[in-house]
């Protein structure tokens, strides 16, 4: 049975347009959707998916509230991944049935879809929508759980010779003392099979003055990569 407050909760989320981390279904009988949106939530920022709610925000239930349950469950571990755990519960408010599933964001994203594979069945919440990711994003969400920076990924094309060490030296005068190893705690070099190579902070912008304030690009007046693309801003 469904609290006082859980029911008072609820009674406020019908009032709320789907969004970001809130939607609600009818029932099970189309899957994908619903298995996109979990997806999308576990990669976004969490969120919360009712189902047993009619499309005008009406309390309809759900028939076999236990069997629809395992039946949630087995579509979620058999056609996501990685491993998908959310916290599935059965509601009852006014008579009826609900399942309520929590979703968290997830340590282990990207999550996908296995019918449609790691590159093209990962999903994101943009709004009320579940979007496909592309490659790019795809990327940003490994490297926002790694705790990897995109100006701190390497660029194999570049090495040490492509430093401009006499700009590099001007703002980082312990450079003179430490060589490599001293690049290399700077995270401006990066080894990578056993070589060093430049990393993306070559296209990293410098704060620079007061008054004036103004952002340059490395890659402009005084890059440390002496083929960066820069521009001033």
């Amino acid at each position: 049975m469904m609290t006082a407050h859980r029911s008072s909760t609820l009674e406020e989320l019908l009032t709320h347009p789907e969004g970001k981390t809130l939607e609600f279904k009818r029932d099970l009988s189309s899957p994908r959707p619903l298995l996109k949106t979990l997806v999308a939530f576990a990669n976004t920022a969490g969120g919360r998916l009712f189902v047993g709610i009619g499309d005008d925000r009406s309390i309809v239930g759900v028939e076999n509230p236990l069997d629809e349950e395992e039946r949630l469950c087995s579509l979620i571990a058999d056609s996501i991944a990685p491993r998908l755990v959310p916290n599935v519960e059965l509601l009852t408010v006014e008579g009826k049935t609900l399942l309520l599933i929590d979703v968290f964001v997830s340590g282990s994203r990207p999550h996908w879809l296995k019918s449609e594979g790691a590159e093209s069945g990962v999903y994101v919440r943009l709004g009320s929508t579940s979007r496909q990711a592309d490659a790019a994003l795809i990327g940003e969400l490994r490297r926002s759980v790694e705790g990897v920076a995109f100006d701190e990924m390497p660029m194999p094309d570049l090495s040490l010779k492509d430093l401009d060490m006499e700009a590099a030296r001007q703002l980082f005068p312990g450079l003179n003392r430490q060589g490599e190893q001293a690049l290399r705690t700077l995270k401006l070099v990066n080894p990578v099979s056993g070589s060093s190579c430049a990393d993306q902070g070559r296209r990293t912008a410098v704060w620079q003055g007061t008054d004036a304030a103004f952002l340059r690009c490395l890659g402009s007046v005084r890059s440390f990569c002496r083929h960066g693309q820069g521009r001033n801003l």
